[in-house]
């Protein structure tokens, strides 16, 4: 069996185990009233939103300066107060052009779909960081919850989680991460190799 195979055999395997894992927490999940799966729900989210910001940070952070400097600029400029996980997807939307080298443009277009996701999960986020539980009184001894939102416009929007919709949504996220995190490490390395080519092409010239 070729490497590539194998990859995409493990990789498989590693879905079909998270699955396995989510449909025993969707079990464990059912015995919980409406605040007490909102509150488990509310950290999932909250968990996998903190990795996908921190993966797009180390996307702009390898971009922009040396590894020397990746600490500091990552602590002064990127995990400032201010500066929003939103505004860091629309930092990273605006940088897919610049990677002109092959092997980083074609790494770099896959990020336009995959920041779409995270939008979208970010949305999910939102509901729980910002909305308000307006689950009907009917519904409040069973894992679900409905949470009202107000969109820019006014519009008023409900987001019902379930059991089996939150298991959905965390094998996705789950899927996502490892996705976003292989092209972010891909970038990486056409980063270093750019970085290499251009101080042996400084070394000849002086």
């Amino acid at each position: 069996m070729s490497q590539e195979k194998k990859s995409a055999a493990n990789t498989i395997e590693l879905i079909d185990l998270v699955r396995a894992l989510n449909l025993t927490r969707t079990e464990k999940y059912r015995m919980f009233d409406h605040i007490d799966f909102g509150a488990k729900v509310a950290g999932d989210l909250a968990q996998y939103a903190m990795q996908f910001e921190d993966t797009l940070s180390e996307i702009i952070a390898n971009y922009f300066c040396r590894p020397s400097r990746k600490e500091q600029f990552t602590w002064l400029l990127l995990r400032r107060e201010g500066l929003t996980f939103h505004d860091k997807i629309e930092l990273v939307q605006s940088m897919v052009p610049e990677f002109t080298n092959a092997s980083a443009a074609a790494a770099a277009q896959e990020l336009k779909p995959l920041l779409k996701r995270v939008i979208a999960f970010k949305a999910k986020r939102n509901a729980f960081a910002h909305g308000y539980d307006v689950t009907p009184k009917s519904m409040e001894d069973d894992p679900c919850i409905h949470m009202q939102i107000a969109r820019r416009n006014g519009e008023e929007k409900i987001v019902e989680v379930t059991v089996e919709s939150h298991r959905e949504t965390m094998c996705d996220a789950w899927d996502l991460l490892n996705s976003l995190q292989s092209v972010a490490k891909r970038l990486r390395a056409e980063n270093s190799r750019s970085a290499n080519g251009k101080e042996k092409t400084n070394g000849h010239a002086q």
